[in-house]
């Protein structure tokens, strides 16, 4: 019984961290590749094509970070500053359909992405803070 505790907290650290990871990877192709919905998310901010891509380039470092145990946290912290940033924009500025020529993107498609990016962000940060942290299977409690 208690083996089978030890290799579901396992699985449940590294799902935390490796969901969000891969879905700040996932939007890095839009963000570099100027695709239309993060062209029109910056440029009705007023932030332009700079702030895109470093925006861009702090999803890949938290992305490297959430994966990395000794980072995760601060891996954490970025993401959360990120997908709460865009949360913001998304919910107050640019609405959750966004308009692309030739009509509306799946704009509930990027904010729900966001959001389970910022949740589970925010589930490994908590996990950080409290000091539950799993290495290698090996199983510290306090």
């Amino acid at each position: 019984m208690q083996k089978d505790f030890k290799i579901h907290k396992v699985l449940s650290y590294w799902a935390l961290r490796i969901v969000p990871s891969v879905i700040l990877f996932q939007s890095l192709l839009y963000k570099f590749g100027d695709d239309a919905e993060s062209v029109y998310i910056f440029t009705a901010t007023g932030l332009g094509d700079d702030t895109r891509l470093l925006i861009a380039v702090f999803e890949f470092i938290a992305a490297f970070f959430l994966v990395y145990p000794p980072l995760s946290k601060e891996g954490a912290r970025i993401s959360l500053v990120i997908t709460s940033f865009l949360l913001i924009v998304h919910l107050f500025i640019v609405g959750v359909d966004l308009p692309v020529e030739g009509g509306y993107s799946e704009g509930l498609q990027l904010f729900g992405m966001t959001l389970v990016a910022f949740l589970t962000s925010l589930l490994v940060f908590e996990q950080e803070v409290e000091g539950e942290k799993t290495y290698g299977g090996e199983l510290s409690l306090k």
